[in-house]
């Protein structure tokens, strides 16, 4: 009984670990991606503001 009861203990530790270590690395996932779609995002926001203004230049001209 007290054999089963280390082996249990054993791979509760283990699973532990790697429950830390995935989560981890879920998080550092999350983050990383997170990050890359800020950046997409400003720089989609970039041309937003480019193309706005390259218009508006348009307009203007038009309008002239």
């Amino acid at each position: 009984m007290p054999v089963l009861q280390k082996f249990r203990l054993i791979l509760h530790k283990i699973g532990i670990v790697l429950a830390k270590k995935v989560n981890f690395l879920c998080i550092r996932l999350a983050l990383s991606l997170h990050e890359t779609g800020c950046a997409l995002a400003i720089t989609n926001k970039l041309d937003c503001i480019r193309l706005a203004l390259s218009l508006h230049k348009i307009g203007i001209a038009l309008a002239k």
